[in-house]
């Protein structure tokens, strides 16, 4: 072996052992960032829960999410020639909530009407669900009972609001 073939081979175990130290560094400094990144995305995660703890109590809400479970996991068999149905359906629900929480937020009458309005579009999905034969008789009777508890509420409430 020459001098420069073991310089040569010096010079690559260098450069390669400076990588491999290189390599570790940058992976325990990773863990630590990562750690710390986590720590702060954990306190700020427990703060935004603390912050909205309030709509946990908030009973009309509650009612609404346990509806959209429900009819969420019973319309995830739908076929897919039904999919734009089955996406109306949970993009219905879903406004209603998020109608929900406006109308808590802002206290606007309008978006209270607009609760109504998707309540009424969604049991209309619903039947058409029915029609097609994609949901038994027994199902739908349960969500038209549990929509129509969250429209009495809905009502109650608009008039609470109207009253006062």
């Amino acid at each position: 072996i020459t001098n420069k073939s073991k310089n040569f081979y010096h010079t690559q175990f260098r450069r390669a052992s400076f990588s491999i130290v290189t390599t570790f560094f940058i992976e325990v400094r990773s863990d630590i960032i990562n750690t710390e990144l986590s720590n702060k995305k954990i306190e700020k995660l427990n703060k935004l829960k603390e912050k909205y703890v309030i709509h946990e109590n908030f009973i009309i809400a509650r009612n609404a999410r346990k509806t959209i479970r429900f009819i969420e996991k019973n319309t995830t068999n739908f076929s897919n020639d039904y999919k734009v149905l089955k996406e109306r359906i949970i993009n219905t629900c879903y406004d209603i909530l998020e109608n929900i929480y406006r109308a808590n937020i802002f206290q606007d009458i309008s978006v209270k009407k607009e609760i109504v309005v998707s309540i009424q579009m969604l049991n209309f999905y619903l039947e058409e669900a029915l029609r097609k034969d994609l949901l038994s008789e027994k199902k739908f009777l349960s969500y038209s009972n549990h929509l129509l508890g969250l429209d009495k509420m809905i009502r109650g409430w608009f008039n609470y609001e109207t009253i006062k």
